[in-house]
């Protein structure tokens, strides 16, 4: 079954590859000409009319509404690797790292990241594993804990 779907994955790998660094650019010129990222909302300028021939059905629906919803952040992050995803224990884990309390406040209506600390409502993505991947000259890597 791997086998299979890795052929299936090869045959498409080089239409989208050849396409993708060219939309890439166009949603970057798009993201500044909508004067950067501002905000949240800001990123709808990356998907918005942008990627016809790598996603040509466009983002899925509700991505770009619905990015609020504990739902779909449990669809995105559970879908596609469930074993870095862990939730942080209200009194046995601690904080990892820190965010500033006004940047929480305005993601999460109000509440300090320590409120939702104790409601068991944080939790962590560990990519770790990934640190020691080389790194591709001139591009940016994400960041290996979130």
């Amino acid at each position: 079954m791997v086998a299979r779907d890795r052929v299936q994955w090869f045959r498409y790998v080089g239409y989208v590859t050849s396409n993708v660094y060219h939309e890439l650019d166009q949603a970057a010129a798009a993201l500044m000409k909508a004067g950067g990222i501002q905000s949240l909302s800001s990123y709808e300028a990356l998907y918005k009319d942008q990627w016809v021939s790598t996603i040509p059905d466009g983002v899925a629906p509700g991505m770009l509404t619905n990015w609020t919803q504990d739902l779909l952040f449990s669809m995105e992050r559970l879908s596609i690797n469930p074993y870095v995803v862990r939730r942080l224990h209200p009194s046995n884990d601690h904080l990892p790292f820190d965010v500033d309390d006004h940047v929480v406040r305005d993601l999460a209506g109000g509440r300090t990241l320590a409120v939702l600390h104790q409601e068991g409502r944080l939790f962590l993505a560990n990519h770790s594993y990934q640190a020691a991947y080389p790194k591709t000259p001139g591009r940016w890597t994400a960041a290996c804990t979130a």
